[in-house]
């Protein structure tokens, strides 16, 4: 199934954004792009910079679930992209965002009808968390 009005979710890489994507050409094909910067207010930017770029409900949701960037912004961008898949009732799929092929990856997901469950996406990081509890 070819899917148009692709939202791509990116908020854990280094340059996060959010970017509507055209699948239905055979490839991925960007149609608008909002890189929010500076990173560290990507929490705050988010909702604003997909409600800019959306004039309808997106067919699919592709987010990345895990790169080099902070891992505030990778929770906040899974949660924001299941919320909405949710929400709106659409295919949502996630793939680990350090691949430059990330999106293409998704696309070939969802082309092949491999949707992720929203409430089972997790974040990917690539080490353990540093977290220190004090008793």
């Amino acid at each position: 199934m070819p899917f148009q009005h692709v939202l791509a979710i990116d908020t854990a890489s280094p340059t996060p954004s959010v970017a509507l994507y055209d699948f239905d050409s055979g490839g991925a094909v960007i149609v608008l792009n909002q890189i929010m910067v500076p990173p560290e207010r990507c929490a705050e930017l988010l909702l604003s910079a997909i409600q800019e770029l959306l004039v309808e409900r997106p067919e699919a949701i592709v987010v990345a679930t895990g790169a080099v960037g902070g891992w505030t912004g990778l929770r906040i961008g899974l949660t924001v992209a299941k919320t909405m898949a949710w929400a709106w009732n659409v295919p949502v799929v996630g793939i680990q965002g350090d691949d430059p092929d990330w999106v293409e990856q998704a696309r070939v997901k969802l082309r092949a009808g491999e949707f992720d469950d929203p409430f089972l996406l997790k974040p990917f990081y690539h080490k353990e968390p540093n977290i220190i509890c004090k008793t």
